[in-house]
């Protein structure tokens, strides 16, 4: 049965060229089990347009179950696995935080910024994609462009690749986004898959909505190597909630590089205040056997800043 089944097709006209299909490239396996009178057809696509693939499709269940009076059919296309757009050598950081307000974003981008100082090529993905706020410190605006099937992701004036859920809401920066997290974790496969990155990347961090949520959890289904650094304030309070999210790092084999304490005190007169209080980085790199990478002081000096997240990217370029 099997070779009247080939040579059946072979009969076919290619709808793409209008030639007699090629069974050799048309036909991925052919498996009859004539014991239930099934047959499963896997082909390969002779073209893009996929009217005509459908069509052809419909002929070969057509004169399976018609001219050849086969019981069960099933054809179908074979689809190629998926593979992430991301250089194998890439190296990918997710930045996470218990609780929203601790300046995740704010730390991502800067980290981002103190890697391209540091001669390393960067892309941001912003996975918070609730809270998305990566386009607006960045000040970076635009619709991305599609080539054939692939989005190309806005470039910054730092030269940083950038991908977000805000360039894909119609109306403006304030929209509010209300989907389920099948429609969220979607959105991160387009991130990750259909987003044509520079292959030669060195970092690609992460912007992670806070808490232990599915997107959270998805992480190793798209990645293999992952690294972590967890966001805090000097509060207990925060600092807690902090923990979880990067004992979840750790449950999904992800290493945790070290924790940024933000907003740690702030300068009057020489003396340091610290006004959220103390200790809150500390405890989350004790309790994640890790270290403090710095400790950020609030303080608007762009200078100051560029120091203290040029010091952090240091300690994790040695690591990595």
């Amino acid at each position: 049965m099997k070779n009247k089944i080939i040579e059946k097709i072979s009969l076919m006209t290619n709808l793409h060229d209008n030639k007699p299909v090629d069974t050799d490239k048309f036909m991925r396996s052919v498996e009859y089990n004539q014991d239930e009178d099934k047959v499963v057809i896997i082909l390969n696509y002779l073209g893009e347009n996929q009217e005509k693939n459908k069509l052809m499709q419909r002929e070969i269940i057509k004169l399976c179950k018609i001219d050849l009076e086969i019981k069960g059919v099933k054809v179908s296309y074979y689809q190629a696995p998926q593979m992430s757009k991301i250089g194998e050598d890439t190296k990918v950081i997710a930045v996470m935080s218990g609780k929203g307000g601790v300046g995740k974003s704010e730390a991502t981008v800067q980290l981002a910024k103190a890697l391209r100082r540091k001669g390393k090529k960067v892309g941001i993905i912003d996975n918070d994609i609730y809270g998305y706020s990566i386009p607006r410190i960045l000040n970076l605006y635009g619709e991305p462009k599609v080539k054939g099937s692939q989005i190309i992701p806005l470039v910054s004036e730092e030269d940083i690749q950038v991908i977000s859920s805000q360039y894909f809401l119609e109306d403006n920066e304030n929209k509010a986004i209300m989907w389920r997290a099948p429609m969220i974790n979607k959105m991160m496969k387009h991130f990750v898959y259909d987003v044509l990155w520079d292959p030669n990347l060195d970092y690609i961090l992460l912007d992670m909505p806070p808490g232990t949520g599915d997107l959270v959890l998805n992480l190793n289904q798209h990645f293999t190597d992952l690294y972590a650094v967890v966001v805090t304030t000097p509060s207990k309070n925060a600092s807690h909630v902090a923990i979880r999210a990067g004992q979840v790092a750790d449950s999904l084999k992800m290493s945790v590089l070290g924790v940024i304490e933000n907003m740690s005190y702030f300068v009057i007169d020489g003396k340091k205040n610290y006004i959220f209080g103390q200790g809150g980085g500390q405890i989350v790199a004790d309790e994640l056997k890790t270290t403090v990478l710095e400790q950020i002081e609030i303080n608007e000096n762009s200078s100051e800043l560029h120091h203290n997240y040029d010091n952090i990217v240091e300690k994790i370029i040695k690591v990595l």
